[in-house]
């Protein structure tokens, strides 16, 4: 059992894995070193990369405080040998194409501080692209339910969590012959265990870059046997419910149709919130599978790359009349209007003496509140 001194602070040891991701590893790397708690031990965990990886990792050697650079049986294998060399009281792993917001390790600190008793905490999430652009935010999250998480869905964001070692300890790490489904089996166990968990809600932590090869998008039949593997084994209902939603899910998608936008897809989603008595999340004012915004939201990721010099967002106005809208970012305040079937180019300029790693864009729009207008995110940029 690992207690900090009375009256020291908590060591939080954060494990990277990483095996041929040369174009993302210095973000996660970037984004570790640029927290505010100084309080962590870093480890990166490299599988044997062929690529550049291995350069990328030496440019920080002297920052990162345990490096092994060896063969592995997986992704779940490499983090356990990361786990295990970790002397931090609190855990958590970040892979090495997901990034944190700089706060995010502060932010965990602080609930457990505040909460002794708790043993994981998990927050909100953002998706980007392989450029990291934002496409949207992860929306299943929700406060902890067992129930939920035992049957029906995994809304715990593995990159948002922050776990004790103690805890983890007791129900084994992770199972490394699992390779898809490993954090939400994790999950389960700490859970069936006892173990206490809390949503930090409305607290953005972290990244989770979304494109064609990452291991949750192509895993196909393989991440659908091990969903409904974990279903049966964790499950207390009747039927895998979490397996078949994502088979639903998968299938619609592999023929090629837009989840986002496809009429049946949203109509599925809703019957099963109806059944489970769910409510409609819009995170941070945008459609959790669409592009359509509320009257107030906002845009928020982590940058760590050259610091931008502008965002722009494009808006489009569905309905009969026009609207106006109103955005900020930093000390920029730019207000539009937007006709109906129009799109519109909002350019904000970013103040680089105040740039600390975010870029935060909030809006809100004014419009008639008949059911047929709305206003439309197309598209987000950042440039550097």
């Amino acid at each position: 059992m690992i207690t900090p001194p009375m009256n020291q602070p908590m060591k939080v040891s954060i494990v990277t894995p990483s095996f041929n991701q040369a174009p993302f590893i210095e973000t996660t790397i970037k984004s570790v070193l640029a927290q505010n708690y100084p309080h962590i031990e870093y480890i990166v965990v490299d599988g044997g990369s062929t690529d550049e990886t291995p350069a990328v990792i030496e440019r920080y050697r002297d920052r990162i405080d345990r490096i092994i650079c060896e063969p592995d049986e997986g992704q779940s294998d490499a983090i356990n040998k990361g786990f295990r060399l970790a002397t931090g009281e609190l855990l958590a792993w970040i892979n090495s194409d997901d990034y944190y917001f700089p706060n995010a390790v502060s932010t965990a600190v602080r609930a457990f501080e505040q909460e002794p008793a708790l043993d994981l905490v998990y927050g909100d999430c953002v998706y980007t692209d392989e450029a990291g652009q934002f496409i949207k935010y992860f929306s299943e999250v929700r406060p902890f339910d067992k129930n939920i998480l035992l049957n029906r869905s995994n809304f715990i964001m593995q990159p948002t969590t922050f776990y004790r070692r103690d805890a983890a300890e007791n129900v084994g790490f992770l199972r490394k012959e699992l390779q898809y489904t490993m954090d939400w089996d994790f999950w389960c166990r700490l859970a069936k265990a006892g173990c206490r968990f809390r949503y930090l809600e409305d607290t953005l932590i972290a990244v989770n870059r979304e494109y064609g090869t990452t291991k949750t998008i192509a895993g196909g039949g393989g991440r659908q046997r091990e969903i409904m593997q974990i279903n049966r084994e964790h499950g207390t209902s009747t039927l895998p419910w979490a397996a078949i939603s994502f088979r639903i899910g998968d299938a619609l998608r592999r023929r090629g149709m837009d989840q986002r936008n496809f009429a049946f897809y949203r109509a599925i989603r809703k019957l099963k919130r109806t059944l489970y008595r769910e409510k409609q999340v819009h995170p941070y004012g945008i459609e959790a599978y669409g592009d359509k915004v509320e009257h107030k939201f906002r845009i928020c990721l982590p940058w760590y790359g050259d610091i931008p010099h502008m965002v722009a967002i494009r808006l489009r106005k569905q309905g009969n009349s026009a609207a106006s809208a109103q955005l900020a970012c930093d000390d920029a305040d730019v207000e539009i209007a937007v006709e109906p079937g129009e799109s519109e180019r909002v350019e904000l300029p970013v103040a680089a003496e105040q740039f600390d790693h975010v870029i935060d864009v909030r809006g809100s729009w004014q419009g008639p509140a008949d059911r047929s207008s709305s206003l439309h995110l197309e598209v987000v940029e950042v440039g550097t």
